[in-house]
């Protein structure tokens, strides 16, 4: 009954807060608009933001509450952690067993279930479709549902067949890329994590990252696709430059929405049933890479709604090249390089601090939240020393950060790990 207040409290939470996040200015919470505007400036000029500093307080205040709430409720309700972890693992077993057989009901009926056994995984799984949603499925679908009927049946020769045999040589692939990552992720040596540590990423990442895709394509045999429409999609850049120009519109991006339900990911209790999955070991590797960096329970949502799609002969997100790319941006990113400047261990550093450095790859945002490593007031940013410091403009407290070139740095397409032969549309 706990789980259930617990569920309540972090639902209200989330929601109320998404609102006052979207108040930040877009060069905080929008790469792209801050990419843009480096861009204008000359290597050697030096810039700054200002940041209304009164969002920040009230946010981590409300989050301080909801944290007090739920170590308030019953320690016993839940299970131990481990319990969770092996119970959901059998879980996801038994619907690849089903969706082996062929069957999406039971695939899913099984995979629901672990909503009895951990609750909270709901809210967290729902956070994620959330944040995710909009820059990965909903444009995506509106162009699969436009187009791919009508070019799947005047092209079939066109077409690609999911099979055991195209199934089998996906994951070769995606397990040659994961290594390929501990060695060197193309902007220099990656830092070696040693074979036995590899091995044993490896080896839990089959069940907690594999998994997601091996279901899909499990579930999706049979079902014919355009190759046609995935490589107009992705050298005219119609998911990626869609996604933009819906983030625009909607007003928000989706790393400020990662980083809401990341953060609220790690809140106690939601984090044992949901992302601690993702934390399981200290430090990362490639093989612990998800599509979208989410740990095995927070992913029905997502998963639900690709094998819907499939089931229509709609291509699965997971398969569309955008989405590729950001499968291999993920691998990058969740390696540990032996030259850190620029910020780019800023994530593999949340996975052996894991209350630090919630945003993906951006750390202006968890210098602002308080949550940055190692400082909250200075850290490299690309070919900037980013500072924080507290000012006041018109009688407003306001958080300025100052951007000061450096001749050590890497340019913010690196400090985000974008794949070396990225798409070229976005370009």
């Amino acid at each position: 009954m706990d789980d259930i207040f617990a569920l309540g409290y972090v639902m209200k939470f989330f929601f109320e807060q998404l609102g006052k996040l979207n108040q930040l200015p877009q060069m905080i919470k929008n790469p792209e608009v801050l990419l843009d505007e480096i861009k204008q400036k000359k290597s050697n000029e030096s810039f700054s933001i200002d940041v209304r500093s009164d969002i920040a307080a009230q946010y981590n205040q409300e989050l301080d509450k909801l944290k007090g709430k739920i170590r308030d409720l019953s320690l016993y309700s839940s299970m131990p952690f481990h319990v969770t972890l092996v119970v959901l693992f059998i879980v996801r077993i038994l619907s690849l067993v089903a969706a082996f057989n062929g069957s999406i009901f039971w695939a899913l009926v099984i995979h629901s279930s672990q909503f009895l056994f951990a609750p909270l995984s709901l809210f967290a799984s729902l956070v994620q479709f959330v944040a995710l949603f909009p820059p990965l499925f909903m444009v995506h679908y509106a162009i699969q549902v436009c187009l791919a009927g009508i070019l799947r049946d005047t092209f079939e020769w066109a077409n690609f067949e999911i099979t055991n045999t195209f199934i089998v040589l996906f994951f070769i692939i995606d397990h040659a890329l994961c290594l390929a990552c501990t060695f060197s992720t193309g902007y220099g040596d990656s830092k070696w994590a040693g074979w036995k540590k590899l091995i044993t990423h490896a080896l839990f990442g089959i069940i907690h990252t594999k998994s997601y895709t091996l279901m899909i394509l499990l579930l999706s045999r049979g079902q014919k696709f355009s190759v046609i429409l995935l490589l107009l999609d992705f050298f005219l850049g119609l998911t990626s430059k869609g996604s933009s120009w819906l983030q625009k519109k909607l007003g928000t991006h989706w790393t400020i929405l990662f980083f809401h339900a990341h953060r609220a990911a790690h809140i106690p209790r939601v984090y044992e049933q949901g992302h601690k999955f993702h934390h399981y070991f200290h430090d990362t590797t490639a093989f612990d890479a998800h599509f979208y960096g989410s740990g095995m329970p927070e992913e029905f949502f997502l998963l639900f709604f690709e094998i819907f799609g499939a089931s229509f002969g709609l291509l699965p997100t997971s398969l569309n090249i955008h989405t590729l790319m950001i499968s291999l941006t993920n691998k990058v990113g969740h390696t540990r390089k032996e030259d850190a400047s620029g910020g780019v261990n800023h994530h593999p550093d949340h996975h052996t601090q894991h209350i630090k450095n919630f945003s993906i790859y951006n750390c202006l945002l968890d210098m602002y939240f308080e949550t940055n490593y190692p400082s909250n007031d200075e850290y490299p940013y690309a070919t900037y020393i980013v500072t924080k410091k507290a000012v006041t403009v018109d009688s407003k407290n306001v958080s300025r950060f100052q951007f000061t070139p450096t001749t050590k740095g890497r340019s913010l397409e690196q400090v985000w790990n974008f794949p070396l032969f990225k798409n070229i549309a976005a370009k």
